[in-house]
């Protein structure tokens, strides 16, 4: 992780010259809106489709039907209108610099820590707070079959997340401050996301991502990165979990079974078991790596001085005391709090 925190890091050579907060704050606020306007655009389109569609509609029925109807108006519809009001705030890019493939295994080892340790936090919360009845719709999702699913969560999303998340609000925010825009990111990413199951490993999977792509310049990095941990989410830990009552059932055999049989089965089993072994070795392996890099690592990580460098006293209220971050705080904040007890 050295490479990566230090060969990109430049100490300040000149005061940086005062920022028009005014400004700084209207472009917040737009940021917040139109985030605002995706969700607001999904709300109408999906109760556009449910007055419309019959019950034994395909869409509702066939489960390539059920993928296309919730996520193409999406990414489809709602997704563009909000970059398109987002682009009413003026851009400025990170520097294009790379990544070293050290870095990126670096990276991707604390990324499986964040997300294991936010798993279990979000989990945790929402058990408690819901008396245990609360249902995490996305794991549900990932427990699918279909193939669209891999399109959807293993391709789509991370190129169209990482594209809003870190390529346009990023770009608009980190000339006022490269740790106050990868927070931000991050932040506001887990919000969006209206589950608390999903919230803390989104918010610090998403401010990973946008450090990532203020140091490189370049989005490929936590693109591919929230592909691999979406392919672990998605499709491999769902295959695993889905020979879960294979096993079981050997665990349940009478012990007067006939030998034959429970060695039929073991031999079946053999090649799956396996398997989980070694990847319980990659997983584990490659998160306690993560806790260790983040540790040795987290106090060397150096901000360089922005273009617009907000002043400390004032990124709080230029931040987040606007009326497009407001609203985008509360809208979300409510609707995780209907997934959770709905």
């Amino acid at each position: 992780m050295n490479d990566f925190n230090n060969n990109y890091y430049t100490p300040p050579s000149v005061q940086p010259p005062n920022v028009d907060l005014k400004k700084a704050k209207n472009t917040y606020s737009i940021i917040g809106f139109s985030l605002c306007a995706i969700i607001v655009v999904v709300y109408i389109l999906s109760t556009i489709l449910s007055e419309t569609l019959s019950e034994d509609s395909w869409f509702l029925t066939s489960p390539w039907g059920f993928w296309i109807i919730n996520y193409l108006p999406v990414y489809g519809i709602a997704i563009p209108i909000g970059i398109f009001f987002m682009t009413l705030a003026p851009s400025s890019p990170p520097e294009k610099r790379g990544m070293e493939g050290k870095a990126f295994f670096f990276a991707l080892c604390i990324m499986f820590f964040f997300t294991s340790v936010g798993n279990i936090v979000g989990n945790m919360l929402a058990a408690y707070l819901s008396n245990g009845t609360a249902e995490n719709a996305v794991a549900e999702l990932a427990m699918s079959t279909n193939p669209l699913k891999i399109v959807v969560m293993v391709i789509l999303a991370p190129i169209i997340e990482e594209y809003v998340f870190r390529k346009q609000i990023i770009d608009r925010t980190v000339r006022y401050g490269e740790k106050t825009a990868v927070l931000f990111s991050g932040l506001l990413f887990g919000l969006f996301h209206t589950n608390l199951f999903q919230f803390f490993y989104a918010f610090l999977g998403g401010a990973l991502f946008a450090y990532i792509y203020v140091r490189s310049g370049r989005l490929r990095y936590p693109i591919l990165l929230h592909a691999i941990i979406n392919f672990n989410g998605a499709v491999i830990a769902p295959y695993f979990l889905s020979k879960m009552p294979e096993f079981q059932k050997l665990q349940e055999l009478d012990p007067m079974t006939h030998e034959a049989e429970i060695n039929e089965l073991m031999t079946k089993l053999m090649p799956i078991f396996t398997l989980l072994m070694v990847y319980y070795v990659v997983f584990f392996g490659l998160t306690i790596t993560g806790l260790v890099m983040y540790i040795l690592h987290r106090k060397r990580v150096r901000w360089q001085p922005a273009k617009e460098q907000l002043p400390h006293t004032a990124i709080a209220n230029t931040v987040y005391m606007n009326a497009g971050i407001i609203t985008f705080v509360t809208v979300t904040t409510a609707l995780t709090v209907i997934s959770l007890f709905s």
